[in-house]
């Protein structure tokens, strides 16, 4: 994965909502459930999101993320400004050696292989199964949860490149005895080493320039 140039992603909360913590002050944190996202991820340190999020109404918001800078379109299409610095985050991180997706794959306990399953698309995939902290995997969603307890998370392998096709990740604090319901993000991933489909902001494109 970490020697992949770009993929892309789709993320989805389904379930009960699991709010994501977001600021677009920098001051105020505001409770937002994430709808669906589709995302492009440029090695190592870019990040394309167009996400579909409830704030109370439904709106799209382009987000496009340069290491630990970001930069948002709201709503999606409208003028590109600036965020401000969110506490721990930076793209770069999530493939990077030792972090992000990395640490947490190399931090599940109670491993267990499911065998060979066909996903929804109807390609096969390896399940494998396992337990990790909320901590652990709170870098495969951006820093942008705040897990309260342990978490399940299923990795779905392919057996022909052993790349990545899904990964859910079901948060075990929201199962309780009076409903078999649960908030469970997927993350799919597809399209790998697909050209850059997205271009990066002009504010951005010039902070890159006067950087070189």
């Amino acid at each position: 994965m970490q020697a992949i140039d770009t993929f892309r992603m789709t993320i989805e909360q389904v379930g009960p909502p699991y709010p994501l913590l977001l600021s677009f002050d920098g001051t105020s944190i505001v409770e937002a459930e994430l709808r669906r996202g589709t995302a492009q991820f440029v090695s190592p340190n870019e990040l394309f999101i167009n996400v579909n999020l409830r704030i109370g109404v439904v709106v799209t918001v382009d987000i496009y993320s340069r290491d630990d800078v970001q930069w948002a379109s709201f709503p999606s299409g409208g003028p590109w400004y600036q965020l401000p610095p969110f506490p721990d985050f930076d793209i770069s991180r999530l493939m990077a050696e030792g972090d992000g997706m990395e640490y947490a794959m190399a931090n599940l306990v109670d491993i267990k292989v499911m065998g060979e399953e066909t996903l929804i698309d109807g390609t096969t995939a390896i399940h494998i199964q396992a337990n990790a902290t909320g901590e652990v995997v709170r870098g495969l969603l951006f820093d942008l949860i705040e897990p309260e307890g342990d978490v399940q998370v299923d990795v779905y392998i392919n057996p022909e490149d052993n790349r990545f096709s899904l990964v859910e990740v079901t948060m075990l604090e929201t199962i309780s005895e009076d409903s078999d319901e649960k908030s469970v993000w997927r993350i799919e991933f597809y399209d790998y080493n697909e050209a850059q489909d997205f271009e990066a902001p002009q504010q951005a494109q010039a902070e890159a320039t006067e950087e070189a």
